[in-house]
Order: C-alpha cells, then structure tokens, then sequence
C-alpha cells in the first residue's frame, strides 16, 4: 500500500474507533467510575516524547478534556491534511497512525499527536534549523492554534491550508517535487557510462542516450542534432551549477546520471530550508544564499541587487545564521582570527621575517591586525553584521575571483562583488544615491564607522535548489555535504547517486 494511502487508511481506521467505540464502549456510560479526563491524561502519558505530552496536555485542556475527533467531518478534514503529507516533501512516518487504541479515548489522542506532530513539521520543520532564526513558535502554541482550529471542520481546513510556506518558491518546488517523483516512478532515465568525454559530433547510440536523457528532463526537446543537443546540455549546465559549454565531461555526465529520486530528495530537503524561515520577511532583507554563492538585496519583495560572493571553502564552510546589519566600516582594519594566525601567518613569518611589515601588518601580544590599506583582506568596505559566528561581510582587494563559477574559496566570511552598490542600499536604499559619498570616505583613508538609519536583516542560509525569475528549478552542487545528511534526518537512507559504468535500462519515454 502506498505510503500515502496507508496515512490516509490509518487515519480513517481511527476515526472509525472512536465513533464505534464511543458508541459501544461502557467506559462512556453515564455509571462510569473513570472521568474522561482520567482516561486522557494516561492515554497523553503514553505517549513517547515529553513535547507531545505537554503539548496534548495544552491541546485537551483547551478543549475542556472532552474528546475532538467524534465529528466525522472533521476527522475527514484532518485525514485529508495527513493523507496530502508527501506532497510537501514530508516524510510519513511521524504522521502514520499506529493502530494499537483500544478505547475512544486513545484514538482520539493517537490522532490529535498526529495532527500536531503534522501541523509542527509544515510550518517550522521536521528538523530544529541551526542558527537559522525563523518561526520562533512551540509545539504548545501550535497545540493551542490547533485547539480553537478544532471547532468546527471550515475553521480546521482554514488552519491547515494555512500552514506551508505560501511563498511562490516553495509552490514551485512543490511543482518540481512532484514532477521528479513520477519520474522516478517511470522508472527515471537512462544513465550515461562514465566515459572522459562524449563528442555531440559523432553520431551513434550515445549521442542517442544523450538525446534520450535530456528529452526525459526536458520534454520539448525534440530534435537530436549536435547544435541543438549542445544548446540543451548548455541549459541543463546552467540549472545545475555548471560551467554551460556545452561540453560534455565528467562532472556533466556524473549530473545527468543524478537520478530523479535523488533529486526530489534534494528538494525535499529544500522544502524543509523554507520551513525554517519566517513566514513573513522584513520589508528590507539580504539574502545569501551559500550553495551557489550569490547575494540579493531585496525591498517589497523585488531583488534589487543581485552580486556574486566568495564563502567558505568545503572544510571551513559558511554556516546558516541570521543576522542584523547596523553599520558601514570605511577602511577596516582586520583583527586576523586566532585560526587564521596559527595555521598560515606564524609559519610565513618562521619562512619570511618581514612577511608583516610587507603584509601592513601588526602583532601585539599575540594578536595581529591588518592596517587599512589597498592590500587589506577586508577591502575597502565591510558591512558590520551582528551574528554569533563572528562572519564578515566585505569587500576584496582579490576581485578577480568573482569571475569563476566556483566561488567557495574563503576561511568562512563572505566577500562581495558589488559591495560598493550594496552599502549604498544599505545606507539610503538605493543602490546609487550613497556611491559619491561613501567613495569620498574610502579616499580620505580613515577608518569610520557609518551606521545605518535602521538594520536591516541578513539571512544566510545553504539553498542547492532554487527558483529562477521564470519559474525554472536550478540546483548547485552540494558543496557543504549537508543535502544528504538533512535527507537521512529527515527520511532515513537517502538514495545514492549512480555510479555505472553501463546504461541502466529506465521508464522514460520521449515526447511523453
């Protein structure tokens, strides 16, 4: 039986004990000994995790310790909501009834823990984010929602409609998701053999599966005539974070043969990222996204600003945080990191003993600090953010780096292209208004501190699925290793990428 079936069926089972039992049971004769209450309260008690417990408590306190469930519609109501669980990237298992209520009572608890544990997951997420500041409700303010949501089926479907992001992202990552799992349930598409390189000019079977391939992702591909596959592979390069020259290499083929479980899997765990994040976000925010390395400045919903930034390297990564910007730093000095002077400084100085003097460099009881200046691994600007991992964002004397499209190449702080627009955002929201200014203050040489009127909010966070302007699904590579271990978190094993040698035979037809 399909996972999603077995939701539905089992909440369903439920509901039919308790308006069977309620009926027949004597535990609900107007004789009995055991008040209602009593019998809730142990069947609360049963339940495994101490949040659940408090927050069933909250929930049948509200509800005056009198048993939510009985009403038939609105059972159905909440049956709907479990059975549609999948579709939001959720996995089934905290949502799956175990059918082991002997009494009204314990079903009407098994579904109302199931119904929290439900409206918990979509609106907050299966996993607790780390440093990431969204939604800062509990599992007891959601028990209380949930109670006056309860009162009659309109309010409850209203309450749960209400619970996923509305975000037009996350609508269309829910599109993609379901799309990519009848993909997978198709059978998926043929992989390429891990060859150095295949030739769109030399026609054969392999050119073929290419054509094949790419027809399965992108059904209006038609034609399988070398300029127009290698446009093809172009667009299928640049959604998936490659360089798009059409020029089909290894890292190409090991993308092609990602498959499609994989990457819904991929946006599930995307899904969850969004989860994480506040319902409604500030009028003014930047956003980081550091999978693929890029920043946009947003205002009323519009990107204003897009620039390309430089985040950390695979093992000193970038991590998820949240952050107020407050002020514009002229000329920085730089207070090197304690890291950053055992592992590369004191060695260069043991090799080269004037490496701080040419470096514009001081040490003073063990610390050292960079003096502003043209060559200052801070630039000439930085954006003084308060966060708990001691990031910074700024500028770069490096800026020939911004070209590659491999951008994670930092100790962890986040260098930014167009720093210069971005400041004057900051400062007077638009991205021209304040140049003059703050360039007259870098040519004056002096470090100083320019607060902004009011801060405005920065949320770093690892996206490897986005939404494009036109609706399309761009995915980066996993450069951090965190897809996989967010997929096993949320459901357990996740799929392994293919690793043939041979074509795999699949259920993915062209032109379907």
């Amino acid at each position: 039986m399909p996972a999603s079936m077995s939701r539905g069926f089992y909440a369903r089972l439920i509901t039919a004990c308790i308006l069977v039992l309620a009926s027949a049971s004597p535990l609900f004769a107007a004789n009995s000994q055991t008040s209602l209450r009593s019998q809730l309260e142990r069947a609360i008690d049963r339940q495994r995790s101490s949040q659940t417990r408090l927050a069933l408590a909250r929930f049948y306190r509200m509800k005056s310790w009198t048993l939510t469930w009985q009403d038939p519609e609105l059972a159905q109501t909440a049956d709907a909501a479990l059975a549609a669980a999948p579709q939001q990237g959720l996995p089934t298992g905290p949502y799956a009834a175990v059918i082991s209520a002997h009494t009204p009572v314990d079903a009407d608890v098994e579904l109302s823990a199931q119904v929290l544990r439900y409206a918990r997951s979509i609106s907050i997420g299966v996993i607790p984010p780390s440093g990431v500041k969204g939604s800062a409700r509990t599992l007891q303010a959601i028990a209380s929602e949930l109670a006056v949501a309860s009162r009659n089926p309109e309010d409850l479907r209203k309450y749960l409609a209400a619970l996923p992001p509305d975000h037009a992202a996350y609508l269309a990552l829910q599109h993609a998701y379901t799309r990519y799992l009848l993909l997978a349930s198709q059978g998926g598409w043929p992989q390429l053999p891990l060859v150095k390189r295949i030739r769109l000019s030399t026609p054969g079977p392999l050119v073929q599966l290419v054509h094949t391939r790419l027809a399965c992702e992108y059904p209006a591909l038609q034609k399988a005539d070398p300029a127009t596959l290698r446009e093809a592979i172009r667009r299928f390069q640049a959604h998936v974070g490659l360089t798009a020259d059409g020029i089909i290499g290894p890292k190409t083929i090991s993308a092609l043969n990602i498959e499609p479980a994989q990457r819904a899997a991929q946006i599930a765990a995307n899904m969850e990222r969004w989860r994480w994040l506040p319902r409604h976000f500030p009028t003014r925010y930047i956003e980081i996204n550091t999978a693929n390395a890029t920043l946009n400045a947003v205002d009323h919903d519009r990107i204003i600003l897009h620039s390309r930034v430089i985040v950390g390297k695979a093992t000193t990564s970038t991590p998820d945080f949240t952050a107020n910007a407050l002020a514009i730093i002229v000329n920085p000095e730089w207070d090197v990191p304690t890291s950053i002077i055992e592992k590369e400084i004191l060695p260069h100085l043991r090799r080269q003993p004037n490496y701080l003097t040419r470096n514009h460099m001081i040490m003073k009881n063990g610390r050292v600090k960079q003096l502003p200046g043209a060559d200052n691994a801070l630039g000439r600007l930085k954006v003084d953010i308060t966060d708990p991992f001691s990031i910074y964002m700024h500028d770069t004397p490096a800026r020939a780096l911004f070209a590659r499209d491999e951008r994670h190449l930092s100790h962890g702080c986040i260098r930014v292209q167009k720093i210069l627009p971005l400041a004057s955002w900051l400062l007077t929201g638009n991205a021209d208004e304040g140049l003059s200014r703050i360039q007259a203050a870098i040519a004056d040489r002096v470090t100083q501190r320019i607060a902004l009127s009011t801060p405005v909010r920065v949320y770093v966070i690892y996206r490897t699925v986005t939404v494009g302007s036109d609706g399309s699904v761009d995915f980066a590579p996993d450069i951090y290793d965190r897809d996989q271990a967010l997929i096993t978190a949320m459901f357990g094993s996740p799929p392994k990428l293919s690793t043939s040698k041979e074509p795999a035979s699949h259920g993915c037809k062209v032109g379907k």
